[in-house]
């Protein structure tokens, strides 16, 4: 297998597909999600051990730095990083 690659938003629908690809390319994937419980059905787009699932929200340092840490070859960014609250979104 390749690299590490850590993929954030990887559980959402355009994050899918990216872990998938990667995967078929042969990558190591970690997907850094906010609640890795109801996102166990990402593991399946691998070979058993290539995919990875790790919690982390990118509103806590911390967390997304543990997401990050190892010998990564690739990041991923495929999440929003928009407020919750429909009121202080950007119009």
């Amino acid at each position: 297998m390749q690299g590490l690659v850590t993929v954030f938003g990887g559980s959402g629908f355009i994050g899918a597909q990216v872990v998938r690809a990667l995967a078929k390319r042969g990558y190591r994937v970690r997907i850094a999600v906010r609640r890795p419980n109801v996102s166990y059905r990402m593991r399946v787009l691998g070979e058993v051990g290539q995919i990875e699932l790790v919690q982390a929200n990118l509103r806590n340092g911390p967390s997304v730095a543990r997401a990050t840490e190892g010998p990564l070859r690739r990041l991923a960014w495929t999440s929003s990083i928009w407020p919750t609250s429909p009121s202080t979104r950007m119009r």
